[in-house]
């Protein structure tokens, strides 16, 4: 994908540290250590090696005193290596070490789900137990307000699915809603306290739903003037490939719909690794005019739609959810026999329902190398739907160069929104510039499962990792991987703490979570049914819970 202009949603100016956020500045590019943040050198080290890559800003977990202590010598550190590019510090639980925090940083990151009064076994919530809860929430935010105002430091929102208050959960459930809802409230309540200094996000493991959040967020915040910065990304992407294809498909996507001021490739492993895919994917972007339009009658603006599906497209006889097709037939997926193909070379090219209809295989063939424009996909999709006609759309198209990482980005810039909104059958992609066509359909095959069109693999989610994991996730993922891929329709979460960890292994068939003392604990169904075991016990355990499912 080449360099390509696009329409910005109009965020305000945030300052971080010396380095501007939003408005029209460049998307911004960051990470977060996962050293122990009270071994000053190693993460110090961390810092400087991301900040080389091309970090603008890195983020640091602060769970402890010791942490804060740290982060104050970690600061000083870089700052006598001649490094003065911003820190951000990530708080959760003990809100009183952000008061120190804001002092030392350019930017503090707090989650809403963990400033919320806990009620334990309430079941029902009413509006005065919101309002309750929200004084309670101001109450603890006003001290932070004022350090942020005195020293110049900018607060940012971080919404996570898998950290949600038990009011929010109970009024909206786990959707877009609950996400916005929840970032809208404290957003309110900032506006209050005239506290503009702001950053938003909203952050889950699954793209779509990401997508769906940012969109319906952009629209909440221009309708009542509270345009601030978005910080994208999508969390426990994985590693490796599957978790570059899933981060792809969430951050594009938004960059097209010009959402997205600062971004981060939630990868497990080194984080100056997530750096130079970042770059990649910010890079295909220059900043143009606002993307905004006005309501009619009304004087607000709205920002770009995105369609939620409300189910996936009909099946294709032989129940395929999803085509992959690729030039090399003997490396290829799928085949196209048996199906009567329909090349269109214009959106005019579309058979009559009449036509379409009468037959059982039909698979209707855009070819976007030849001018079709990708846009026209979306109105025949509905078209078809609408008339009831048994025919699927495949995009075709070459996606040159062997780069996997800049294939991996076109591909998503090209199809992601397109799948994710279920507008398409398939993808036939040819790659003339490389004869590894085996790898491309890895590449397509991941991308759909992504999207969730087609699973042909185990799904992993797996957090990226900070100060607060207290074992070695990444060597205990690969192992966990090593030994439970090649298994479709199967979720398993490796996760470093409990600070998302149970929220986001919730949707997971299995799961391994960190405990304080670095000892794991293992999960069926979202509930533990081992604790207190040692890595390779874990691993074990896992598997044999695994097995005994798939027998049942």
């Amino acid at each position: 994908m080449g360099t390509v202009g696009y329409k910005r949603f109009p965020s305000g100016e945030v300052d971080i540290g010396g380095v501007p956020l939003g408005h029209a500045h460049p998307v911004r590019v960051q990470s977060m250590t996962n050293t122990p943040t009270t071994d000053v050198k190693a993460t110090a080290d961390q810092c400087l090696r991301a900040f080389d890559a091309g970090a603008d800003y890195m983020r640091i977990s602060v769970p402890d005193s010791a942490s804060l202590e740290g982060l104050k010598r970690i600061r000083s550190q870089l700052n006598q290596s001649g490094c003065n590019k911003p820190l951000i510090a990530d708080i959760h639980f003990r809100a009183e070490l952000a008061l120190e925090a804001a002092k030392i940083v350019g930017k503090v990151r707090i989650n809403p789900g963990n400033y919320t009064p806990l009620k334990a076994g309430k079941k029902a919530w009413t509006e005065a137990d919101q309002r309750e809860e929200l004084e309670i929430v101001r109450s603890r935010l006003s001290p932070l307000v004022r350090v942020c105002k005195d020293y110049g430091t900018a607060i940012r929102v971080g919404t996570n699915s898998g950290s949600l208050s038990p009011r929010i959960i109970d009024w909206y459930g786990h959707t877009p809603e609950a996400l916005v809802e929840s970032t809208m409230e404290y957003l309110h309540l900032f506006h209050e306290l005239e506290f503009t200094n702001i950053v938003v996000s909203l952050k889950t493991s699954d793209p779509l739903t990401m997508i769906a959040s940012y969109h319906l967020m952009a629209e909440r915040m221009l309708q009542e003037n509270l345009a601030c910065p978005l910080h994208t990304g999508v969390t426990e992407a994985g590693a490796g490939e599957s978790g570059r294809m899933k981060s792809a498909l969430g951050i594009i996507p938004l960059l097209q719909a010009g959402i997205g001021d600062t971004i981060r490739v939630s990868l497990t492993g080194k984080p100056e690794d997530e750096i130079a895919f970042a770059k990649e994917i910010a890079a295909s972007f220059t900043l143009q005019s606002f993307n905004t339009e006005t309501v009619e009658g009304t004087g607000t603006e709205k920002s770009p739609e995105f369609h939620i599906p409300q189910s996936p497209p009909p099946p294709l006889p032989g129940n395929h959810k999803a085509i992959v097709v690729t030039s090399d037939p003997a490396n290829s997926p799928d085949s196209t026999k048996g199906f009567r193909l329909i090349e269109l070379q214009s959106p005019d090219d579309v058979p009559g329902a009449n036509t379409a209809a009468s037959e059982d295989r039909v698979l209707l063939i855009a070819n976007l190398d030849k001018g079709f424009p990708a846009e026209k996909l979306t109105e025949i999709q509905d078209s078809i739907q609408s008339a009831g006609i048994s025919a699927g759309i495949i995009a075709r198209a070459s996606i040159p160069g062997d780069s996997e990482d800049k294939q991996t980005i076109d591909l998503c810039a090209r199809f992601g929104s397109l799948l994710l909104q279920r507008k398409l059958h398939g993808l036939w992609i040819n790659n003339p510039d490389h004869n590894g066509k085996k790898s491309l359909s890895s590449m397509v095959l991941r991308l759909l499962q992504a999207t969730g069109l087609r699973i042909s693999d185990t799904e992993f989610i797996a957090c990226p990792t900070c100060a607060r994991t207290s074992y070695d996730l990444e060597k205990v993922y690969n192992m966990v991987k090593d030994k439970a891929s090649g298994k479709p329709g199967l979720k398993i979460a490796v996760m470093g703490c409990v600070v998302n960890g149970p929220g986001e292994m919730a949707g997971a068939d299995f799961g391994i979570l960190g405990a304080a003392n670095g000892s794991l604990q293992v999960f069926r169904g979202g509930k533990a049914v081992y604790k207190n075991l040692d890595p390779d016990s874990a691993v074990e355990k896992l598997l044999v819970l695994i097995n005994e499912g798939r027998q049942s």
